[in-house]
């Protein structure tokens, strides 16, 4: 339950942040009161749903909505504004609290330095003050994904308190050494930006120089063009008689046009051996026991296509084995329907499983529970007995249907 409750307020506090990135250029004066409404929102919002379940939902908006009047009351910020935080948060939070387990942390992450440099070009950003505000919101909304994103895993992780212990001190050795070395940038930040421009001036004067005899080429091979109009006022006799009796050439081939021609091309031909090594990589599952993986991307056997939503890997061990298990099995053709338990699908498969096996996944899909080091290794064992059935399985519906065609011909 600790695991869940911190990845929503993971989460919601990510679009939180983005949040406030956006609204910065509009309602500046309002970010103290956003922000203070949208956390403490969010803290209210997470202690009551997992306290009370259900009823949470209804205590929230109960509590929630006089808070903010009286709040609005007295330190006069828009009543409306602070409404529509407190519903978006607390519409965000029950998305989360039911997928608490996807992680789009990349996505917002995305769309916050997208925003950013958005504003830092355009004319918002006119002085220091506001380049500073904007700078800012994405140093804090990486370091939170960076931190968040590891204590989210540190909660989960079952390991021995001694061990979480140093993860926890060796990461935040890590995190200070990064503080460390952005304060010594910010200090040293002119010498930083002398040294950056004087580098680029001397890539493009180099860049210039390298360049120059092949726009000298194109030049002269414009001026040399047959044909050119020639002033035939200011044209002596002899000029004329030539001009007259010179034949009519085509126009040479624009380079500009050949250059770009060849440009699109060479994009094409990129794109498109990327999309040829990203479907490779993304439909490849090793069928052997032995080498047992799957990447993580992988989707339902019959929902390949281009539009199909990848399911993500659980992080969680016994749920992971389960995910692995079922695309190897999808691989093998004896794919689980979306519509079967996992004991009706074995059942339908003729594949017996010890009911500690059954125990083990409904105790963490299902009552989020965390169990011992002796069930997950016994768990592990009835899983790769699976699979070694499985296979065996697999391999006599082939033989069954190679002896099957030989007895029809």
């Amino acid at each position: 339950m600790i695991y869940r409750s911190w990845n929503v307020f993971y989460f919601v506090m990510i679009e939180i942040i983005f949040g406030g990135l956006l609204i910065l250029p509009l309602y500046p004066q309002q970010l103290f009161h956003y922000f203070f409404i949208a956390g403490s929102g969010c803290l209210v919002f997470i202690y009551l749903i997992t306290v009370f379940n259900e009823k949470g939902k209804i205590l929230y908006l109960i509590m929630i909505v006089p808070l903010i009047l009286l709040y609005s009351t007295v330190l006069q910020p828009s009543f409306t504004f602070l409404l529509v935080i407190v519903v978006l948060v607390f519409w965000r939070g029950l998305i989360h609290f039911k997928e608490f387990e996807k992680d789009a942390s990349g996505l917002w992450l995305f769309f916050t330095v997208l925003l950013g440099v958005g504003l830092l070009i355009f004319p918002y950003a006119k002085h220091v003050n506001e380049v500073l505000y904007i700078v800012s919101f994405l140093i804090v909304q990486c370091l939170f994904i960076l931190v968040g994103g590891f204590l989210g895993r540190w909660i989960l992780a079952n390991t021995e308190k001694g061990e979480k212990k140093k993860f926890l001190y060796y990461f935040s050795i890590i995190i200070s050494g990064l503080i460390s070395i952005g304060i010594a940038i910010t200090l040293t930040l002119n010498l930083l930006k002398w040294i950056f421009f004087t580098f680029l001036e001397m890539a493009v004067s180099t860049l210039a120089f390298i360049v120059s005899p092949v726009f000298s080429i194109f030049e002269d091979m414009e001026l040399k063009v047959p044909g050119q109009p020639v002033d035939l006022n200011s044209a002596d006799e002899g000029d004329k008689q030539q001009y007259e009796e010179m034949p009519v050439q085509a126009d040479v081939i624009d380079p500009t046009a050949v250059f770009t021609v060849l440009t699109i091309a060479g994009l094409f031909v990129f794109v498109y051996f990327l999309y040829k090594r990203n479907r490779e990589n993304k439909y490849s599952i090793s069928t052997d026991e032995s080498s047992y993986q799957t990447n993580s991307q992988t989707v339902v056997a019959d929902r390949f296509s281009l539009f199909s939503q990848s399911r993500k890997m659980p992080v969680q061990t016994i749920r992971k084995e389960i995910y692995l298990f079922e695309r190897y099995a999808e691989k093998l053709h004896l794919g689980r329907g979306s519509h079967e338990t996992l004991s009706e699908w074995l059942k339908r498969l003729g594949l017996k499983a010890p009911a500690g096996l059954y125990e083990a996944y409904d105790c963490v899909r299902y009552g989020e529970m965390i169990i011992g080091k002796e069930e997950e290794a016994a768990f592990l064992q009835d899983i790769k007995r699976l699979r070694h059935n499985i296979k065996e399985l697999s391999q006599k519906n082939k033989k069954e249907r190679k002896s099957k065609g030989e007895s029809d011909r």
